[in-house]
C-alpha cells in the first residue's frame, strides 16, 4: 500500500500557510476522478461509509486518494432485484452519523432508513470545497465548507453560556444554512417518514 502524506483537510490547512501552493483544474479533475472511483468501489460492495469528509480522504503528491476511517461504515442490504426477487427493506440505521458540515438533509431531519446517497451528498460537499480551493477561486475568497452551521438540532443543539443544550433551531443551524444556499425544496419524496417532513 502506498504511503499518503496527508489528508484533504491538512492540505486545505497547509495551503493557507504556503504562498507557493498550487491547485489547478487538472488537480481537481484527478482528485475528483480518484475519489469517485473509490466511492463507487465501496458502494458496489454495498458498503456505506457514513463519515466522508476531507479528514477521511488521504492524498499523496500524485493526487491519488484513499478513503480511510471506516469506524461508522455499515453494510447495506441488497435491493429486491439482487436477492432472488424477494423483497427486503432497507436497513434501519442511526441518523447521527457523518460530520455536521457533510451531513445530508434527510439525516438532519431524522431519517433512519437511508442508502449510499448520504455518501453522495458528503462527496458533493467535498467537491464544492475543492472547487473553492482551486487557484482561480482562492484569489477571490477563502475556501470554506459549503454549509457551515454551528449546530444541528436535535442531534447537536445550540448551547447557552453555561454550555447547556437549548432545544431550538438557531439561525446558524445546519439545515438553515443548507436551505439558505439551495433555497426551499418542494420535492420531499426522499424523506420516507412523515415526521421528517
Amino acid at each position: 500500500m502506498n504511503y499518503h502524506t496527508q489528508d484533504l483537510r491538512r492540505m486545505f490547512k497547509d495551503q493557507k500557510q504556503s504562498s507557493d501552493f498550487s491547485f489547478s483544474e487538472h488537480h481537481l479533475k484527478v482528485v475528483l476522478y480518484n475519489l469517485l472511483c473509490a466511492i463507487k468501489f465501496l458502494h458496489s460492495a454495498n458498503i456505506i461509509h457514513r463519515d466522508l469528509k476531507p479528514g477521511n480522504i488521504l492524498i499523496d503528491s500524485e493526487c491519488n486518494v484513499r478513503i480511510c476511517d471506516f469506524g461508522l461504515a455499515r453494510s447495506m442490504r441488497t435491493s429486491t432485484s439482487e436477492l432472488n426477487g424477494q423483497k427486503h427493506t432497507k436497513r434501519s440505521m442511526t441518523p447521527h452519523v457523518i460530520s455536521r458540515w457533510y451531513r445530508p438533509p434527510e439525516l438532519i431531519l431524522g431519517e433512519s432508513k437511508y442508502s449510499t446517497k448520504v455518501d453522495d451528498w458528503s462527496t458533493g460537499c467535498i467537491v464544492g470545497e475543492l472547487i473553492g480551493f482551486m487557484d482561480v477561486n482562492r484569489k477571490n475568497k477563502k475556501p470554506t465548507q459549503l454549509f457551515k452551521g454551528t449546530s444541528c438540532y436535535p442531534m447537536s443543539p445550540c448551547k447557552d453560556a453555561q454550555n447547556n443544550s437549548i432545544p431550538t433551531v438557531s439561525k446558524n443551524d445546519q439545515i438553515i444554512k443548507i436551505l439558505e444556499t439551495l433555497g426551499p425544496q418542494r420535492d420531499l419524496s426522499f424523506l420516507k417518514h412523515d415526521s421528517s417532513r
